[in-house]
């Protein structure tokens, strides 16, 4: 029996897309397929970056996020907005870093 609802994300990884899973006890799951994304626009030169993305996610989402493995981040007390900021931040993701590094 499935116990979660399954939020696909669109524009990240097109090789990979990561999904978000809310579950009915409250906590969201964030699984990507690679860490760093294999689309050919993340910066190998930035794995500082990647191998804290939880943090990233924590400051943008304003709730704690834990990484349970390389990616797989989970979000144990998320908030009502919680998944949809996620979603909107994760598909406009790369619009978003390009824009910060010019």
């Amino acid at each position: 029996m499935i116990n979660y609802e399954i939020i696909k994300i669109q524009g990240f990884d097109k090789d990979g897309e990561p999904e978000i899973k809310k579950f009915q006890d409250g906590h969201i799951e964030l699984q990507f397929n690679f860490m760093p994304p294999l689309n050919g626009k993340a910066d190998t030169e930035d794995s500082e970056f990647w191998d804290n993305f939880e943090q990233t996610l924590q400051s943008h989402l304003n709730v704690n996020v834990l990484r349970d493995d390389r990616e797989l981040f989970v979000i144990e007390k998320p908030k009502k907005s919680t998944v949809e900021k996620l979603k909107l931040y994760l598909e406009s993701f790369w619009e978003k870093k390009t824009s910060h590094n010019n």
